[in-house]
Parts: structure tokens; sequence; C-alpha cells
């Protein structure tokens, strides 16, 4: 059913404000199209160039829009009709045309700070009718000149990959650094076959597990967590696919990603890589019924003028090969007849590639956005207790890249402990330090985290097996953990960390040490006038309990002050760890309130550094 719609007086202004441009001429009015439910504008740019290198000096484009305009969306495509249908940087992909014919799909980026823009200034997108088109068709006018100058990228820019149309629902998770390239540097081998294994969570993420040679001999294992890694343990599905890697990115006209398996042909064929001789000779080890992977990698730069630095992997979905009765007719059913009707039905020329979402988990990319000092991330931590703030604790120094850590608790998770605890419903009953690390497993596909089921207590035949530490953090709030550990001397120095939490949260206690044994003597000399003011302040506070029966108080403190506490603790042993400070650290916290009773966050009681 075809809706007509009529142009709203936005779409209008719009147009009208494009009257200022004199290499602007609009062809036709604004069109709704039912197809993409979109409204669109067609015109022609003209420009001045001594040498039309990718847009001709007259070009014709489409304006997209939102029936919202200026809400929502505004992109310019190059026209169909138009000689434009190269690829180029802070693009689109634009070897394909939209389903009513009409525009290609190579929008043009506009709104990032590119050397195409810098004419115009660093500006935002503005939001009024007046404005916005205008905005866009002017950008666009400087990015033309700048692709046909070949500036559309500074040599100091970050390095961008070809947009490759990738499938979202599905990742591909690789585990790359400039380690492991300085590994591939030294394989001979340009292809062979990969074992991916699937997330026994989330079956639509699949983790590159290991490389092999054309010949199945194993090459170069890929480091994982042990959320990986007890997949493979727990015999999780294991994809077997095919690899290879060539010297730069695959791309046809310039800057586009292969649409079509002629496109990849063509894109291998430019780093004389043969890459259907490669498929003729692996594929025999693919015949099962199942499709499976193309891993297609390549060295990248971090910015556009750097030296490679990372292998970058981009993952295709391969039809199902011939096999069993699947043979090319005439032919009888071995790899003769396979690989022939392969070539003439599986691998067409047009057959359209399925590039799923590829991502680099290696460490130091997934935890770019917030992390804690490498010195720390490195450290071979303790943490001992898994209640609420151990629990707590624990949960941020993975998200922030620590992964060697081990849990110490002997104590279950009970229903009461949900309401301030990192756990689940669903590990009620269970270990809490057991079922923590695997908790802490699925944040992170590089932890490593393991528990240890028993109360702490100290004891000289286990002095070694403490002393592979780096790091000890106390989050029992007991007295007599700290005790115990002050009775043990380590063969080098550790870090200790203790962190404790007043009555209803309203006071921390940290204690933060380097040395080679616990001092904890001045650490409850400090402490101590505070702990006996809670005792008066909370005298005749009514404690909650779980439950009726025997009288059992518990701590009152809400999730929000525990996630505030573990968070200034963690601030806290960063500093002291980062200022390499061999002195002890004592700090006390308090909660505070501004006049009008507003809470305002922790107050020091004292000086943490002098």
């Amino acid at each position: 059913m075809q809706i007509v719609k009529q142009v709203t007086h936005e779409l209008k202004v719009g147009r009208r404000a494009l009257d200022a441009l004199e290499s602007v001429s609009i062809i036709n009015d604004w069109q709704w199209d039912n197809s993409v439910e979109k409204w669109h504008l067609e015109l022609t740019i003209r420009i001045e160039c001594e040498t039309e290198t990718y847009v001709p000096n007259l070009s014709l484009w489409y304006i997209v829009a939102d029936d919202s305009y200026p809400k929502g969306t505004v992109k310019i495509y190059p026209s169909q009709n138009g000689n434009f249908k190269y690829t180029l940087y802070h693009q689109s992909n634009n070897g394909n045309v939209v389903d009513n014919g009409l525009w290609r799909t190579g929008a043009l980026c506009l709104d990032l700070n590119i050397q195409a823009t810098q004419k115009v200034g660093r500006d935002e997108e503005p939001s009024t009718a007046d404005e916005r088109i205008f905005w866009h068709v002017s950008r666009a006018l400087e990015w033309i000149l700048c692709a046909n100058s070949e500036k559309l990228v500074n040599l100091s820019e970050p390095f961008e990959l070809p947009d490759f149309n990738e499938r979202l629902l599905t990742i591909v998770a690789f585990n790359e650094d400039i380690i492991s390239y300085m590994q591939w540097e030294s394989i001979d081998s340009t292809f062979g076959y990969v074992d991916l294994i699937s997330n026994n969570l989330n079956k639509s993420i699949f983790a590159v597990f290991e490389f092999r040679d054309q010949n199945n001999k194993r090459i170069l294992p890929v480091k994982w967590g042990c959320s990986f890694s007890e997949a493979e343990k727990n015999n999780g599905e294991i994809n077997k696919g095919i690899w290879i890697l060539i010297n730069g990115a695959p791309v046809v006209k310039y800057w586009q990603a292969p649409n079509t398996f002629e496109e990849l042909l063509e894109a291998c064929k430019e780093y004389d890589f043969d890459l259907k001789s490669v498929l003729e000779s692996l594929s025999k080890e693919l015949r099962d019924g199942k499709r499976h992977f193309l891993l297609v990698g390549f060295p990248i730069p971090q910015t556009f003028g750097g030296e490679n630095e990372i292998i970058h992997w981009k993952a295709i979905r391969l039809p199902i090969l011939s096999f069993g009765k699947k043979v090319q007719k005439g032919f009888r059913e071995n790899e003769k007849g396979y690989l022939l009707r392969d070539k003439l039905s599986v691998f067409k020329k047009n057959m359209k590639l399925d590039w799923y979402n590829s991502q680099n988990w290696n460490e130091n990319e997934i935890n770019n956005r917030g992390r804690v000092d490498k010195s720390l991330r490195t450290m071979n931590t303790l943490v001992i207790g898994a209640g609420s703030i151990g629990s707590a604790v624990a949960e941020i120094l993975t998200r922030a890249g620590v992964y060697n850590m081990d849990i110490q608790d002997f104590d279950i998770l009970e229903i009461g402990n949900l309401s301030r605890h990192s756990l689940e419903f669903s590990s009620l009953g269970k270990s809490k330090s057991k079922e923590l690390v695997k908790y802490l497993h699925r944040l992170n596909p590089n932890s490593i985290a393991s528990s240890i089921e028993e109360k702490f207590s100290f004891n000289e035949d286990d002095d070694q097996l403490i002393n592979k530490y780096d790091l000890i953090i106390d989050c029992t709030g007991e007295n007599s953990v700290l005790m115990d550990i002050s009775k043990i001397k380590f063969e080098r120095k550790k870090i200790f960390a203790s962190v404790s939490i007043g009555l209803a949260a309203k006071r921390l206690y940290l204690l933060f040490q380097k040395s080679y044994y616990l001092e904890v003597n001045n650490f409850f000399d400090k402490i101590s006038p505070y702990l006996h003011l809670e005792r008066e302040e909370f005298k005749d506070y009514k404690f909650p309990r779980d439950g009726i029966g025997c009288w059992s108080p518990l701590f009152p403190a809400r999730q929000d002050d525990i996630l505030l506490a573990a968070s200034t603790f963690i601030k806290g042993l960063e500093r002291f760890i980062e200022s390499d400070c061999d002195e002890e650290v004592v700090k006390i916290y308090e909660q505070y309130y501004n006049d009008e009773g507003y809470f305002c966050g922790f107050k020091a009681m004292e000086t943490m550094y002098d």
C-alpha cells in the first residue's frame, strides 16, 4: 500500500536554505519513498578541481532524511545514476545500491573531525530546520574537494577499517596485540585451519582458540581466560574453519570491503594471494554439512601513517560445502566431484559474502574505556573475603583489568546477602568464593580467577602458597584475619590492603602497606577511637536480623554504600601503588552531608599523604 505524505514545512525550510550554495542545484523536490520510509531530495554538486581523481566535477547526490526532520537522521548518498562508485575513507560501503534503485549505499561520514571538514571548522551538527541540511551539504562539498586531492585523512589520524557490512548479532572474538604480531611475523604459513569455540553462556559468541597450518600442525594457540578455557574443558562446541593472512586490508575500488566472492578474490590477488587455490586445498576437512568460518587476517597500524603493529581478523561464514551425495552431476562422491560442484554451484562469483562482527578482545582493547594502572593489573592478587565488600572489590578490579586473582572464602550465599552482593538468586546455597569466580569469568574473557573455599587462618605449612601473591587484600572486616596475616614472614615485599566498613557504612577504614610482613598495631590504634564512637552512636539502634528465632544482629548497609566504599578503596589502592610508597598508610573516611541535607560523599578524616 502506497502511503501519501505531504512535505513538511521543516523540509521545505531545509531545502530553501540550499539556495545560498551556488555550487548546488536541486533536480527534484522532496519525494517520499515507501520502501525505505524516508524523504529524499536529488541534487547536483558542481566543483572545480584540476583532476577528477574520484568524484567528477559535476556529480549527482541524494539527501535522505526522516519524516521527523529536523530530528532523526540526515544522510548524503551518491546517486546510482552518477559516476561516483568508489568507496573512500570516511564513507560507508559504496558497493551496493538501495532497494529503490536510486542511490548507492556509500553514505558520507561528515560528523567527524576529518580533514575534509577543517575549512568549515569543528562545528557541531546544528539541530534547526534551516541549518541542518545546509550543514550536511556544506561539509559534503569539503569532503568531495579533499577526496579529489587525496586529503581525506591525516597520517597522524587513527586508522580506520573499511565498512564490511557486518552481521552484528554473532560475534567472532580474537586476541591480538603487538606480541602476537611479532609471533605472526616469524610464522611462514599464510593459511591453514582455525578452531573457534562457542561460549557456553552465549552461543552467538565464537572465540578464536587455535591456529594450525595446512597440515593441521599447531602453530599458534590463543590465550584466553577461564571463560573460554572452561568451555573447552566442558566439551564446548568447536567450530573448525580456515584462516588466511594477507599483507593489507582486503579492499577493492580503493577502500571498499569486498561484498561478493569475486571481489574477495580480486582483493586477495592484489597481495599475490590465490584464495581459490587455498580453499580448494583445505575444504576437504570441512565437508560435514555445516557452515564454517573463513578468517581473513591482515596487519594494521594505529594511525594511517604508522607502522603495522597488530593483526586484525575479519570473519566470513562460508556456505555449506559439497558433501555426502551432494556432488557434481556425473561425478563420483569424491574430492574431485565435490570440488567441481563447489566451483560451479557454491563459490559463485556473485555470491554475497556473509561478514560477521569481528572484535579484538585483547585485554588492551576491551579495557580502553576504563582500567587501573598497569602495575596493579599485572599483580597476582588474593582477595580474602567474598562478602558484599569483597565481591564489589573483586568485580571492580576485574572490570578494570586485574585478571590474575584468587578469591578466598568458606561461606555460602544466603538470601539476605543479595541485597548488597554482586551475586544473584541462582547462586543461593552455594560457595560464595566459587560462585563469585564464575561471575568474574562472565565479566571478562581474559579473567583467570580461581576460588579457595576455606577460611583464612595462619598455618606455617601454607606459607609458600600465599608467598606467590603480589597483592593481598583483606575484605573480611575481621581483626583475626589481619592478625593471622601478620604472623607470616614473606620472602619478598608484598602489598597489603584492608578495607572495612563501620556501622551503617557511616565510616570506611583503609590500610595500605608494602613490606615483608604486615604490621597491624598502628592501624588498630588509629581506628579504635572511631569504633568506640560508633558504639556510642548506635547504642540505641535496633539492628535488623534474619527471620525469627535466636538473636543475630545484622550489619546495616545498602548496596549503594558498599559500591561507594569499594570504589573509594580501589582509588586509594591505585594511588598507593602508583606512589611506590614504602610507608604505612591508614585512611579513615566518613560520609557527610551539606547544610541542606544532600549527600556529598566520603570525607577524609586524616591526610593520607604528607
